[in-house]
């Protein structure tokens, strides 16, 4: 948060230049009013705006939506409500001296499991049972990404067939909840590992596996998912 911050004061100052510039002609003679605007106050403007974009002004991560609609904004509101429970729960852990990476990663697999295999066969299912043969990427793909999910995350079919699907992110709502409760870039890195479990998860219902090649919470402004069926 103290970069974020710290950025937003440089970004302030340039902007309050041009600003000045724009209005007046020159800095040392725009309107006494522009001049004396307080960078801390400018500075709480654009963290509000920073607060209510679909995006965010972060040193390395690159989190920025291109698709703002109305629909799209309220339905990524729901995984950012996901990301929320996740840090709130982790923060919580933290104070009573339980390390969140002790539970958290386990009981987030398993709820993946259990979705996957609930999509998989239709009904309720152990999560012992879990790593039905019988499923395939082509098939993981048909239950766990309907084609809405093309707005809310961005995101491209590069391939797919019954044993690889290959799809890459452009945008995450929720490393976005995340910046907005000022998480560093690295506490975002590991809370998006401990949520892509789901989808290890999910996927080991199906008889696949799932490899993070690049991902946005790291700084690599993409997220490459690569779904591979086990042999």
């Amino acid at each position: 948060m103290e970069e974020f911050l710290s950025e937003v004061h440089a970004r302030v100052t340039v902007t309050k230049f041009i600003w000045c510039t724009c209005k007046a002609g020159t800095p040392n003679i725009a309107p006494a009013g522009v001049r004396n605007i307080p960078t801390v106050t400018v500075a709480l403007f654009f963290k509000a705006r920073y607060h209510n974009t679909q995006g965010a002004l972060t040193m390395g991560i690159k989190n920025i939506a291109q698709k703002n609609g109305f629909l799209i904004r309220n339905l990524r509101n729901f995984f950012e409500h996901r990301a929320l429970w996740l840090y709130f729960l982790c923060d919580e852990a933290r104070k009573k001296g339980v390390e969140p990476e002790s539970f958290a990663p386990a009981a987030i697999r398993r709820c993946g499991i259990y979705h996957g295999m609930r999509a998989l066969t239709g009904k309720d299912a152990a999560v012992q049972e879990a790593g039905d043969m019988s499923g395939s990427c082509r098939k993981l793909q048909k239950k766990l990404f309907p084609s809405i999910g093309k707005g809310i995350f961005e995101w491209k079919v590069n391939k797919l067939d019954d044993d690889a699907f290959d799809i890459d992110f452009y945008y995450c709502p929720l490393v976005t909840a995340w910046q907005k409760q000022g998480c560093s870039d690295e506490e975002i890195d590991k809370l998006c590992d401990w949520a892509m479990e789901g989808d290890r998860g999910m996927a080991k219902a199906f008889g696949c596996e799932l490899e993070l090649n690049k991902t946005i919470a790291k700084g690599d402004g993409i997220c490459e998912l690569r779904f591979k069926r086990k042999k």
